[in-house]
């Protein structure tokens, strides 16, 4: 079985700021397997804003029998265990960074990146597992931490069918929260914003559903939606105006 998503987050593609980015692949293939994905992602604007946007991108998976993945959602990476209750391993991640829209301007983007980190994984069975993530290099100056701790639970599990419930939880280090949600002196200095510094702490938890459909022995659909909850952290940013924020990420895959 193949199970691989950003968790709920995210897309996290891999994976995006809203969603955590959560590696889950099962047993390693027989052979190497090849598919091509057409993504839709709807997510705020930036991290606490009031507006959507949508993106729609293609993606291609690889997973090979020893352990080695690339696609959109969980980065270019190995899994270095050959058991399938236990995943670990590094892997590169792209992070998307931030646009700086009207509600922004002047607060500068935070450029696109990879993110170095690893993930680690564990199931107590074919239904219940817990994830984690570790990335480094996240905000302006490419210094950031950002750690994600998760569960699911999959209540419809059978053979490529799968329905999940999934929680998990998100920390940032002091660089990580000033780059999304803080506001320095000179950003100050150029919006409307009063300077802002938060702390390094939990800023995020989240709740959604996933499930992953197959339509034939090629085709397959995938779909997760999910809602975070903000912590005072990034509420307490002067541009953060959405505490409960929303997305969607609906894709269709072709194994090749």
């Amino acid at each position: 079985m193949k199970l691989r998503h950003c968790m709920f987050a995210a897309l996290s593609v891999a994976c995006f700021a809203d969603a955590p980015p959560f590696f889950s692949e099962g047993p390693r293939p027989e052979k190497p397997n090849l598919t091509f994905d057409g993504l839709i992602l709807v997510q705020p604007k930036y991290e606490g804003a009031s507006g959507n946007k949508a993106t729609v991108f293609p993606s291609i998976t690889y997973d090979a029998p020893n352990g080695f993945f690339i696609d959109a959602t969980s980065g270019i990476g190995f899994n270095l265990s050959s058991n399938p209750a236990f995943e670990i391993g590094p892997r590169l991640t792209l992070d998307l960074g931030r646009d700086e829209p009207d509600a922004l301007h002047g607060m500068g983007k935070i450029p696109v990146t990879a993110d170095a980190g690893f993930f680690a994984d564990v199931y107590l069975s074919e239904q219940f597992g817990f994830q984690s993530s570790f990335r480094y290099g996240t905000g302006y100056h490419h210094d950031g931490t950002a750690v994600d701790v998760g569960a699911s639970y999959a209540f419809i599990a059978h053979e490529d069918t799968r329905v999940s419930l999934d929680v998990s939880s998100s920390w940032g280090s002091r660089q990580h929260l000033q780059s999304y949600f803080g506001v320095d002196a000179g950003q100050a200095s150029r919006t409307r914003y009063s300077q802002y510094t938060p702390s390094a702490g939990w800023y995020q938890s989240r709740i959604g559903l996933s499930a992953n459909l197959p339509i034939d022995k090629v085709w397959s659909i995938y779909g997760t939606v999910g809602q975070a909850h903000l912590t005072n952290r990034a509420t307490d940013s002067p541009y953060v105006v959405n505490r409960h924020p929303a997305d969607l990420l609906f894709a269709v895959s072709y194994k090749y």
